[in-house]
């Protein structure tokens, strides 16, 4: 007769045997192999340099020695592109590499694109990398921004959970994905610093990057990216839009691509609330792609630019 004392033990060795095969399953279908993150209080958070993977082992991603999500910088005699802005630049884990917006528009345009970006990052935190990597911006020919209507302001966004932006590999891979996906014991705080939600630091910051001796005469775009609920109405679509038209139209050298405008785009283009999806990127691509050779808007001949379809076809 089997002790009593002994099935605590195997129900015990049973449900840990299954914990390692479950964690042993999760890391080889590859669910952590996620980008990390650099975390400091200036830049908030960036993906860290030369690293490489396979979200799941289907979507490759890469990011070289400047946190580019692109190969090696090597500037050449072809036209070099710095894309900078937020998850929309990123692409995040559903899309493999070959398919967010830098490698399509490399397609597109022809040259290179060096695409920079973060989750939830707003201006500020784009800025700061510029502010940074000014011997960037002297090897590059333009620079195009990808904005939408919460990026303009004084917060910049921090760092504050590896929920969001994991600093390292989880070292219990099952207890990560269980944490954040299921049980949601530590709910990420808003990525943004305590500053008010103003526009006079980001202003001064984006004036003084337009005097830059790098950044003098060379073609600076600015990519009017809209939610989906902000494709809701025409009046929605057109205050949205006017959000950003609005704060940066002092800027006269600025070339504005609004895609909202092109027939060809639409809800269907996207995979969540502000997210593209793989012909979303394409489809922005062709559409910034048409317009990086078109002259600086002059607001006087638009004023009623919030309606006014501007460059984009």
């Amino acid at each position: 007769m089997k002790k009593a004392w002994m099935r605590p033990l195997r129900g015990t060795a049973g449900l840990l045997a299954i914990g390692l095969i479950l964690e042993a399953a999760v890391r080889i279908c590859g669910a952590i192999d996620f980008p990390i993150y650099e975390t400091d209080t200036s830049i908030g958070y960036i993906p860290s340099a030369n690293q490489s993977g396979s979200f799941l082992r289907k979507n490759e991603w890469h990011f070289n020695e400047l946190n580019m999500g692109a190969d090696s910088f090597t500037p050449g005699p072809w036209v070099d592109t710095l894309l900078i802005g937020d998850s929309v630049v990123l692409g995040g884990n559903p899309i493999t590499q070959e398919d967010r917006l830098g490698a399509a528009l490399q397609r597109a345009a022809g040259g290179r694109v060096w695409p920079i970006s973060a989750g939830s990052w707003a201006i500020r935190n784009e800025l700061t990398y510029l502010r940074t990597h000014r011997a960037v911006i002297a090897k590059i020919d333009r620079i195009v921004f990808v904005i939408n209507s919460g990026d303009l302001h004084d917060r910049k966004s921090q760092w504050t959970c590896d929920a969001n932006h994991p600093r390292k590999k989880p070292t219990v891979a099952l207890w990560y994905l269980l944490e954040k996906y299921f049980l949601h014991l530590k709910e990420c705080a808003p990525p943004l610093d305590a500053a008010e939600h103003q526009s006079v630091i980001w202003r001064q910051e984006f004036e003084a990057s337009m005097r830059w001796p790098e950044t003098l005469g060379k073609p600076i775009y600015v990519v009017v990216h809209l939610a989906v609920n902000e494709l809701s109405a025409p009046s929605t679509q057109a205050s949205a839009e006017a959000t950003i038209l609005k704060s940066l139209k002092d800027y006269k050298n600025l070339r504005f691509i609004i895609p909202s405008h092109s027939k060809k785009w639409g809800q269907h283009l996207y995979r969540d609330a502000i997210h593209l999806n793989t012909d979303g990127n394409r489809v922005l691509a062709d559409i910034i792609q048409a317009h990086l050779n078109t002259p600086p808007l002059n607001f006087k001949h638009a004023a009623n630019y919030p309606t006014t379809r501007l460059i984009a076809r």
